[in-house]
Formats: C-alpha cells, sequence, structure tokens
C-alpha cells in the first residue's frame, strides 16, 4: 500500500485559457513525480471543477472513498491547492492523515509525510481558501464597480462592440437590432423578420445566420434601451441606446399577447368595433360561401331578437362611411382656420433656447437621481422592490425629458405647421378615403378615428370616436377652427393610411 498512490489533477474550468496549467500538464509532472519517488500509479484522476466551495467535486470525493478503502495511503498531485481550497475538505484531508488513511502527500517540489509537514500543509490550506475568497470578493469588488460606472458585465451584446475599452454601438449591426424592434411593433411575425434581416446581411458574428429563436431573445433584451439587467435589478448604462424605452416596452407587450393561443382563423374589420344597441353585446361575424361576410348580435344575454338580423359586411362600410361624411368638417372654413393659425404660431413662435435649457437643467437632475438611487441600492440602504419601481420611474422621465430636449433641438415651427396641414387635409378627405380605400385602409382609419358604435336594426345607432377626432364631433358645422388648433395640435397625427393603397 505504501508504494502505491493515486494522482489528483484539477482545473477549475474547462476553458484552457483561464488555468495555469493545463490537466494535460498537471498529469505530465505528476507522473514524473511518481516515477522519481519509485511509486506505482493506481488510477489518475483528472477533474474540471472548482475547489472553493465543499462538495463540488464528485472525483475529488471518489479520490477520498480510495483512500479510505486503504487503496493507497499516496497522493501525489501537481499543487497543494490543487487538493482543497477550502477548510471543510481541507480539515477532511488532515483528518485522513491523523487517522493514518494518508501517509504521503508529494507535489512537484515538496513531501508531506510528517506532523509538521501537515501543520504547515493546514496554514497553506487556509491561505489557498482565503485566496478563494480575497479572489471571490475582488470579483464582487469588481462587479459592483462596473454596476456604478454603467458597464454590462459579461460578453458584448448583439449590436454592439468594443472601442477603447468602451461598448459603442456597432454601425453594420445595430440599425439591424432596432430595425427587429419596429418591424415587430409593426405586426411582422418573428418568421418574417428573422428572413428579412437575413436577406439585408445581418449575421452573427461568425457569419452565420441569425435564427429565429435569437431573434425572439433579442427582442426580450432591455440592453437596447441603455438600461440593463443584473441579478434581476436594473442598471443606467454609460453605452447609448439603440431603441427608446418605450419601443421596448410595446414589443414585450405584443410578445406576451403574440404568445397566446388563437382561435380566430379569418379577419373581420368590424369585430370587436359592433355592440348592440338593444341589449349591449358585441357583433360577431361569419362568412358564407367562402366570401361574403356577415355581422350579427351574439345574443350573449339572452335577452334581443337582433342577433336574427344579418348586416352583409358592405352594407356596414357604407353605413360607416355615411357617419364620417356627417363630421362637421367645412372645408373652405378649415383652409382659412389653419392659415391664420399658421400665420400666427410663427410670429408667437420664440423662447425655444430658453426651453432648451430649462429641460437640460431636468435632465440633469434626473441623471443625479438615478445615479444617486443606484448608490443607496448597493450599499443596502432600499429595498429591492421600491429600488425596481423607482428606478423604471425615473428612466422612463429621462426618455421622455430626453425627447423633448430632442424636439426642441431639432423642431422647426414649420415641421410643425406641416404635420397639422397634413392632419387638416387628412380630416378633408376623410370620407372620401374610406370609401375608395381597401380592407386596409379601412381598418386604419376604422382604428384611428373610432371606439366603437352601435348598431340597432341595421343601422348605426350610436358613435364614440377617438382624440381628436370627437372634438371635431362637438363642433358645429360652420365652426372656426382657430382656437382649436392651439389646442390639439401636439396630437394631430394622421394614422399611417394616408400611405395606404387606395383600390383602383
Amino acid at each position: 500500500m505504501t508504494n502505491n498512490c493515486f494522482i489528483y489533477c484539477r482545473k477549475s474550468t474547462d476553458r484552457n485559457d483561464k488555468q495555469e496549467k493545463s490537466l494535460e500538464t498537471q498529469e505530465r509532472i505528476c507522473l514524473e513525480t511518481a516515477r522519481r519517488n519509485n511509486l506505482n500509479v493506481l488510477e489518475v484522476i483528472l477533474e474540471s471543477k472548482s475547489a472553493k466551495d465543499a462538495g463540488n467535486r464528485p472525483k475529488f470525493d471518489e479520490l477520498i472513498a480510495h483512500i479510505k478503502s486503504k487503496d493507497a495511503g499516496v497522493i501525489v498531485t501537481w499543487d497543494i491547492d490543487r487538493l482543497a481550497r477550502n477548510l471543510t475538505e481541507a480539515g477532511l484531508l488532515q483528518s485522513l492523515y491523523e487517522t493514518g488513511f494518508i501517509q504521503k502527500i508529494i507535489t512537484e517540489n515538496d513531501i508531506y509525510q510528517s506532523d509538521r509537514d501537515f501543520m504547515n500543509i493546514g496554514h497553506e490550506f487556509v491561505d489557498a481558501s482565503n485566496y478563494s475568497r480575497r479572489l471571490r470578493s475582488k470579483v464582487k469588488d469588481g462587479i459592483e464597480t462596473k454596476l456604478r460606472n454603467g458597464e454590462i458585465p459579461g460578453s458584448v451584446k448583439i449590436g454592439y462592440y468594443i472601442v477603447d475599452k468602451k461598448m459603442k454601438p456597432d454601425p453594420d449591426r445595430s440599425p439591424f437590432v432596432k430595425l427587429a424592434f419596429e418591424m415587430y411593433v409593426q405586426g411582422n411575425s418573428l418568421r418574417i423578420i428573422t428572413q428579412k434581416l437575413y436577406e439585408m446581411g445581418f449575421r452573427s458574428k461568425k457569419g452565420n445566420k441569425m435564427y429565429l429563436s435569437s431573434i425572439a431573445e433579442m427582442l426580450k433584451r432591455i440592453d437596447y434601451t441603455g438600461t440593463f439587467e443584473y441579478n434581476k435589478q436594473l442598471y443606467q448604462g454609460n453605452y447609448d441606446p439603440l431603441i427608446s424605452m418605450v419601443l421596448f416596452d410595446k414589443v414585450q407587450k405584443l410578445l406576451v399577447k403574440n404568445n397566446l393561443p388563437k382561435s380566430q382563423k379569418h379577419y373581420f374589420l368590424y369585430r370587436g368595433v359592433i355592440r348592440c344597441a338593444d341589449c349591449g353585446c358585441m357583433h360577431t361575424a361569419t362568412m358564407k360561401q367562402g366570401k361574403y361576410v356577415y355581422y350579427y348580435c351574439t345574443n350573449s344575454k339572452r335577452i334581443c331578437k337582433q342577433h336574427e338580423k344579418y348586416i352583409e359586411e358592405e352594407e356596414m362600410h357604407k353605413l360607416y362611411s355615411t357617419k364620417l361624411s356627417e363630421l362637421p368638417i367645412d372645408v373652405e372654413i378649415l383652409n382659412q382656420s389653419y392659415d391664420l393659425y399658421a400665420k400666427n404660431y410663427l410670429m408667437q413662435y420664440k423662447d425655444v433656447e430658453n426651453q432648451k435649457n430649462l429641460v437640460k437643467k431636468q435632465l440633469g437632475n434626473v441623471e443625479t437621481r438615478i445615479k444617486r438611487l443606484v448608490d443607496i441600492y448597493i450599499n443596502g440602504e432600499i429595498q429591492q422592490e421600491v429600488y425596481s419601481q423607482k428606478y423604471k420611474e425615473l428612466v422612463l422621465e429621462k426618455e421622455t425629458l430626453q425627447n423633448t430636449l430632442n424636439k426642441l433641438e431639432t423642431q422647426k415651427p414649420e415641421e410643425t405647421l406641416e404635420t397639422i396641414r397634413k392632419f387638416k387635409d387628412y380630416c378633408c378627405d376623410l370620407q372620401k378615403t374610406y370609401s375608395l380605400g381597401n380592407n386596409e385602409v379601412k381598418d386604419e382609419i376604422l382604428n384611428a378615428v373610432c371606439w366603437n358604435f352601435s348598431i340597432l336594426n341595421g343601422e348605426i345607432a350610436s358613435i364614440q370616436y377617438k382624440k381628436p377626432f370627437d372634438m371635431i364631433a362637438k363642433l358645429p358645422k360652420n365652426a372656426d377652427f382657430r382656437n382649436w388648433w392651439v389646442k390639439q395640435d401636439s396630437n394631430l397625427r394622421p394614422p399611417r393610411c394616408e400611405r395606404g393603397a387606395l383600390t383602383s
């Protein structure tokens, strides 16, 4: 038994670049040490596990089992810290020596075989254990420093690269990341987005295709807003965002919504919009002969007879178009009001620099509050739930102020007036656009103008408009729009259907 030995070699990870000696090198040195000491090697035990915590090494446990079975009393290892770096397992090895199971521990440069030797080995185990604790502390301190400085621990995210040790947007790949978020909000499926980005040249760092699962995971990362998550907490990054927090939140809501099971096989334009004026139930739709669409009351309350009356979709188009024509929009007065408002607006437009300085000051205050909040959280002076909620509120406030500043710095009065002019023209052509438009155009106008309307005996009984059309509906037919522009100009945005194709 005295001439038999076990060789034990260990490295902390599977990565060769993270270890001073590879397992292959350790094994070669240990075999040479065994031959030099005329030892018979029963088994070479190799392990790639950290020794900082006890109970983490199955191969080490096998070694101890062999020693307790008295197969051999000698252990050969490259360095003493390969055997233990925590006090629990260090104490186990000392106990095995004191009870006679271990006669010797031999390393490349030392032999431990006496009480004095094992007294010294105890100090070396303690030093190894302390080294592990100091290393953990240094790593933790390093991560906390990174978090305080707004640096993301870990690998660089898709769409960024490192320049002078700082994370910067990759000019070649960051536009694809932003486009993916925008396409998803526009209603494109993950499959379409993945294929489109591939056709446009989006690739992984190794030049391979980015698969659907990678795109889906990318859309869930808050990192692209300039805020990142670490250990389930949010931190303000020191790098430029690729998307806004508003866009990110929209995508997250859609991801949740689109994961729900879908039972609807056909799209019906007015479903979810029409109510029954008699019983208040929603109207549903059915398709006959594969092309004719009819709407009718669901009669879920079982109290009315309206469900027996069907309205064809073409008739619904005419009813809604008629309602749009009843909006009090006099084209001549609308044009005159706009011209007068535009003249006054250009004369009154001033003090932009003062507004910009005020917003910059508010922005600086918010950034200071964010840094202070992070410091308070890291120092353990605030609860996790309170921190997370307050942090997100401050980030949204910062984003709102930044958007306001961007508008003040870039928007010209002519641009504002152009937006209002487009809305004016849109109102003038609203009924015509709806009547001539295809279902896509009709859907966009329907969603932009109307919340819902009710049907009774095949006619529209009531209708609710969205802003700002609800204000228009309340105006008299010959109303002067000048004062109305002042209150509504920030909300005047024609829906996307101004780009929509009209049916030929």
